[in-house]
């Protein structure tokens, strides 16, 4: 399942002042160059957020690019903005204001002082309230609005002196309105001027005023009802400082009221605001909520079990319900706990409605709406492997399958012949986790870490102890470590998740990397540890290990012989290494190539540099050419075997006989030198010697000098 990664959580945050538009995309400093005059909002595209962030200052102030809410406003704004911005919830954030007069007009003379509530008059509080009765209208008419473009929306509300009054005085309406009012998260009222003597709004500040405390409004008029409720289900914050001249008109010095009123915006009073913003903004978290941009990717018949993720406090998520689930893919249901479970039996694309909601209480069960992007495709096979003769693959469910030749058994069904020219299962489990086809040999991991192997074992190159083929699944030991396994024609060999590194089979050429030219029937470790992969070749293997580093066991290449694997690079760098042939020695370490004048390549050998010849060294036997046939002759792929030419018969016996006749296992009928077997594309040869010219231009075969077998050992550039 993927989730989207949310860059910017603020998501069309818009402002109404003054006929313009703001889109706010840093929650600390709105853009200046995002205020610009909007010609019309009648076609514009809604954006619907998670949260709408709804505020309205006063006191004369009012948004700027560096105030959305004006400024007193500002510690709440930027604390919720912030949250949110981490969360992943979008925040749509718009402002309400209009210009109001400054705490100054509530004196009835400019220079007026002594006791606050001797300053204040009826006339001048009426003249500092204005028409707060159209501010309440104008802020039920847009969370209207909101609520009909984004009916999932969540809502809070905040306020500062004339526009905590209008938020006051909005609350009061929009109960009549309960699609809109159960989405209300909370509302916060910072120097409330309708506050009222023992309001059951969590008071908050940093000198709290008195429960007894009254604001500028009840004085000289009757009081509004107090928010919240009784029965209301919305919490409401009064942030009021004592002697406010607002929220809390007492007999203290007009001038300290004053600047009570206006102390909000730093210091403690500020640090005040911020930490209920934190309270609402943890209220809002426990509404559970659907992540946007969800898909999940499912396989055909094969099983699938994925919770989807949602927004709620982390204690919630237990109580959390999903329901209603709308157009799911044949064969897959959603569980109540947000698992996608089943097994698809159709492909396709699927858009899945469903809803959330947090049982925790009846205060935030709010059935959320949500969708996924559900896609059934056909399966990928985890691990495809071609041998010689053979393919297999594991399928995504975890079956097996094998085709092509089966003279040995290698395709695993229980049976030998010529083989299905399509897959065929290996067997009844699904728990393979890898494969790999060797020549004529097949060996596989299950999800437990056990090593199985089936085919051609003339070599012991199953690792059963025996030499007998087979055509079903054995188990390799009784290890359940396994991590990688890596099939050749007469070896094996593979990782184990403790960085241990085992080979067996074949060894006439110290492949094995044992040190001896043993032959092993069973799983053999190697020196070392840290062992990441490995790769068999025809007549060699090589490993790379934690460090970056790469081992090699091949046969002898001159001149340094060994048995045990050897660093092939001193940096520890793989990446830009290769491997190519030395002319006339097999799996060879080769260095730089050097251009020749005719555009042909040939190689030094790293040990000894030759930078002035044109040919390879010829010290090692004379030889001119390299393996293989190259261009036109490349067409021809022949076999030379038992002393004459004739076209490749592909059969494992021809390719053994010239192998063993070549290092004098077998006696050969030749009229000639030994017969050389030349490399056939596809399957493993030897190098039996290196070709000489003869005066009637005819080439015939040298068998090296033979070193010891199955040399590893370091080598540099």
């Amino acid at each position: 399942m993927r989730v989207p990664t949310y860059a910017v959580a603020l998501i069309g945050c818009l402002a109404v002042v003054a006929g313009s538009v703001v889109l706010l995309t840093d929650p600390d400093r709105p853009s200046a160059a995002a205020y610009a005059p909007m010609a019309s909002t009648t076609a514009s595209t809604t954006v619907c957020a998670d949260v709408l962030l709804a505020g309205m200052t006063g006191s004369g102030e009012g948004s700027s690019t560096t105030a959305l809410f004006g400024r007193s406003l500002e510690p709440f704004r930027r604390t919720y903005a912030r949250a949110a911005l981490a969360s992943g919830r979008t925040l749509q954030q718009r402002y309400l204001g209009r210009p109001t007069a400054t705490a100054t007009t509530l004196k009835r003379s400019p220079g007026a002082g002594g006791a606050a509530s001797k300053v204040v008059t009826a006339t001048t509080e009426q003249r500092w309230e204005g028409d707060l009765s159209s501010d309440a209208t104008r802020i039920v008419g847009a969370l209207r609005d909101a609520a009909a473009s984004c009916p999932r929306q969540q809502i809070v509300l905040v306020g500062y002196a004339q526009g905590a009054m209008a938020m006051h005085r909005a609350l009061l309406r929009l109960v009549k309105y309960p699609g809109i009012f159960r989405r209300i998260v909370a509302a916060t009222l910072i120097s409330d001027g309708d506050r009222v003597p023992g309001t059951r709004a969590v008071r908050s500040g940093a000198q709290i005023a008195l429960k007894t405390a009254k604001g500028v409004h009840p004085w000289f008029r009757p009081a509004m009802a107090d928010v919240p409720q009784t029965t209301w289900t919305v919490p409401v914050w009064s942030v009021c400082e004592r002697h406010d001249v607002a929220c809390d008109l007492s007999s203290a010095p007009i001038s300290a009221a004053i600047a009570a009123h206006r102390s909000y915006l730093s210091g403690d009073p500020a640090a005040a605001v911020r930490t209920v913003a934190g309270r609402v903004w943890a209220r809002t978290t426990r509404w559970a909520y659907p992540v946007h941009g969800l898909t999940s990717d499912g396989s055909l018949g094969v099983a699938t079990d994925s919770r989807l993720p949602v927004l709620v406090e982390p204690t919630d998520r237990d109580t959390t319900v999903f329901a209603n689930a709308t157009n799911l893919p044949p064969g897959m249901r959603l569980e109540s706990d947000g698992r996608l479970t089943g097994t698809p039996t159709a492909t396709g694309q699927w858009q899945v409605g469903y809803t959330v909601s947090n049982t925790v209480s009846a205060v935030f069960d709010r059935q959320v709406p949500g969708t996924v992007d559900v896609q059934v495709t056909n399966p990928a096979p985890r691990s495809v492997s071609a041998g010689g003769e053979h393919s297999c693959a594991v399928r995504s469910e975890g079956g097996a399958w094998c085709w092509g030749r089966n003279t040995y058994g290698q395709i695993g069904n229980g049976t030998t012949g010529p083989g299905p020219k399509t897959p065929t299962r290996v067997g009844t489990s699904d728990d393979w986790h890898a494969i790999a086809a060797g020549g004529a040999s097949t060996c596989g991991i299950r999800a437990n870490g056990t090593l199985w192997c089936w085919g051609l074992n003339h070599r012991g190159q199953l690792g059963d102890g025996t030499t007998k083929s087979k055509s079903s699944p054995i188990r390799v030991g009784t290890a359940s470590n396994w991590a990688s396994v890596s099939a050749g024609w007469f070896d094996t060999c593979g990782v184990r998740t403790d960085g241990s590194l085992w080979c067996w089979g074949d060894n006439s050429a110290g492949q094995i990397g044992d040190g001896t030219t043993t032959r092993r029937l069973v799983p053999t470790r190697l020196s070392g540890s840290e062992w990441t992969s490995v790769d068999v070749g025809g007549w060699h293997v090589c490993a790379t290990r934690s460090d970056g580093t790469r081992r090699l066991v091949h046969e002898p290449a001159p001149p340094d012989p060994g048995r045990e694997p050897h660093r092939l690079d001193p940096g520890g760098d793989v990446v830009g290494q290769q491997l190519r042939r030395t002319p006339g020695w097999p799996a060879a370490l080769l260095g730089p190539q050097r251009p020749r004048p005719g555009g042909r390549r040939h190689h030094e050998d790293p040990a000894h540099p030759q930078p002035g010849r044109r040919r390879p060294d010829r010290s090692a036997g004379g030889g001119r050419r390299r393996l293989g046939v190259r261009g036109r002759r490349e067409r021809r792929r022949l076999v030379l075997g038992l002393g004459r030419l004739r076209q490749p018969r592909h059969r494992l016996a021809d390719l053994e006989r010239g192998a063993e006749a070549a290092r004098g296992d077998l006696p050969v009928r030749q009229r000639r030198l030994d017969a050389p077997v030349w490399r056939d594309r596809g399957r493993p040869g030897g190098v039996l010697g290196q070709q000489r010219a003869r005066p009637d231009r005819r080439r015939h075969h040298r068998r090296p000098a033979v070193a010891d077998a199955g040399v590893v050992r370091e080598m540099t550039r």
